[in-house]
Parts: structure tokens; C-alpha cells; sequence
């Protein structure tokens, strides 16, 4: 299993959802933030099985959550460089680039 790495622009993406979650539903967004985690974990445990959006990037759907994980699989771990909700205009991470090793 590889390792991942969270983009600047995906770790506050991601903040901004929990922050959301919690404000909207009263409570705690460590349940949404254990589900990303789930995600997280079946992106790094088999990269290529999820859908290809072309330019080398896949996308992990948290049906029925409304978030979508963008990520590119590298040789040594899978970058996650967009987190957005699944309203958001599809494409606008594409100028996104990985680390540098």
C-alpha cells in the first residue's frame, strides 16, 4: 500500500468541509473526517481501481457523501490534490501540480 500525500489546496479543502459539516449538523466532524479517511485508505490500497478523468487523474466518489477525492497515482505514493464538494465546477484543480520528490 502506498502512502498519500494531501495538497496544500486539498488539506484546506478538506478543512472547509469539516469546518462546514460540523457548523451545519450541530456536531462533531469527525465522522465525516473518519470517512475521508476510509477514502484515503481504499485510494492507497488499490490506486487504479477507481475512474480515470483523463490527464492522469482518478476520482474517488463518497456516494452518498457529496465529496469527491481527485488524485494521481506517482511511483512512490498517490497525491490527493482536490477535495471539493461534488457541486463544484469539475476541472478547476487541473493547473494543480504534484511535489517535487
Amino acid at each position: 500500500m502506498k502512502p498519500y500525500i494531501i495538497g496544500r489546496e486539498a488539506e484546506d479543502e478538506l478543512i472547509d468541509a469539516l469546518v462546514k459539516h460540523a457548523r451545519r449538523w450541530s456536531k462533531s466532524g469527525w465522522d465525516l473526517h473518519a470517512e475521508f479517511l476510509k477514502a484515503f485508505d481504499a485510494i492507497c490500497r488499490q490506486p487504479a481501481a477507481f475512474p480515470s478523468v483523463g490527464w492522469g487523474t482518478r476520482m474517488y466518489s463518497m456516494h452518498p457523501l457529496p465529496f469527491v477525492i481527485y488524485y494521481v497515482e506517482l511511483p512512490d505514493a498517490v497525491w490527493i490534490y482536490a477535495v471539493p464538494h461534488k457541486n463544484r465546477r469539475f476541472g478547476y484543480w487541473r493547473r494543480r501540480r504534484p511535489p517535487r520528490s
